[in-house]
């Protein structure tokens, strides 16, 4: 099994340490939290930012707002990382992304057709819940598509079903865990080479032109701001 590998490879760079804290289930909240850290891939040294998304996580979500809500705010469903896009389906057509200033400036009581809509990370009582807002609050019972980027499903021992990202990239997994479980451990030193090791397992996978590692737009994006 994909996932056993990956166990075995995270526990072999750890010399296999085991006790009743670290222990399989121990190692794989690590696996888990490499995986998603890899899904959500964000580079900001050498002054740009350099963000992998893998073309497996993205999806659309219908959601249907009622009419009249009594917030403006919409929480995001638990499996999404990021809103990419709205699309209006009722008056078909796109629904705008502003800045969350800008959402902030307006009438949040306003109601008619929405027009935009901007990321949040609280709702109306100030918890913090990943989600956005929009403008203007919908008159009538809205359906709406989310085009999102979702979060890595959780990986388990001996299941079926492994990464959905190319295998190529299933060695910056098993690197990443090895660095937060070495962290956790107290070796410092090792902590800092895994990471680094995983960072350029993506770096060279981010670079090469090889369709074995799925680089290119059929797979994933790479975005650079400077």
């Amino acid at each position: 099994m994909v996932n056993d590998d990956l166990l075995a490879n995270t526990k072999g760079l750890l010399s296999n340490r085991a006790s009743t804290v670290f222990d399989d289930t121990w190692y794989f909240d690590r696996l888990n939290t490499a995986y998603g850290w890899l899904a959500t891939f964000d580079d900001k040294t050498g002054g740009r930012k350099r963000s992998i998304r893998f073309a497996e996580f993205y999806d659309q979500i219908t959601r249907v707002l009622p009419a009249l809500p009594s917030t403006n705010f919409v929480a995001n469903s638990p499996n999404v990382f990021s809103i990419l896009s709205l699309w209006d389906t009722t008056n078909a057509r796109r629904i705008r992304r502003k800045s969350a200033t800008f959402i902030a400036n307006r009438n949040p009581a306003e109601e008619g057709s929405i027009l935009n809509w901007a990321p949040s990370g609280s709702d109306e009582s100030g918890t913090r819940t990943a989600g956005y807002r929009v403008w203007k609050k919908p008159d009538v019972t809205t359906t709406v598509i989310e085009n999102v980027y979702l979060i890595p499903e959780t990986l388990a021992a001996s299941a079926s079903i492994g990464p959905v990202i190319p295998a190529a990239w299933h060695d910056a997994i098993y690197l990443k865990a090895a660095a937060y479980a070495a962290l956790l451990m107290g070796l410092k030193s090792e902590a800092a080479d895994f990471h680094s090791a995983a960072v350029t397992v993506t770096r060279d996978l981010r670079l090469s032109a090889d369709d074995s590692f799925a680089y290119g737009p059929r797979r994933f994006s790479v975005m650079e701001r400077i």
